[in-house]
């Protein structure tokens, strides 16, 4: 087998296939009612929960007080910030970029 006619890639498409599938899912997602992108949302921020408090037990060796109680006292706080995060930040990011696209249009 000739090395030159094996093209090597650690991405399982080419960009150009990448940047359509990344836009059709886009499409899928913005046509999606709004609790199925809430839960969607929801599901997310459990997820980097999850993974904060993974992180968390795997350096608990340095913190002899920590419990299993303080861990999911912990999710309290990071779901909220998520919810805030998510929704208010991203979303007045977007108001602000497409409110500026209005004025430039108009």
């Amino acid at each position: 087998m000739n090395n030159q006619d094996t093209q090597f890639s650690i991405d399982a498409f080419p960009p150009a296939k990448m940047a359509e599938r990344a836009e059709d899912i886009g499409v899928i997602k913005a046509n999606m009612d709004f609790w199925t992108m809430f839960g969607l949302a929801i599901l997310a921020g459990a997820f980097i929960a999850m993974g904060a408090m993974f992180s968390t037990t795997v350096t608990a060796a340095d913190y002899p007080n920590l419990t299993v109680c303080n861990l999911f006292l912990n999710l309290i706080p990071v779901t909220l910030g998520n919810i805030i995060g998510g929704s208010v930040m991203v979303g007045l990011v977007y108001w602000f970029v497409y409110r500026r696209k209005a004025i430039q249009s108009s």
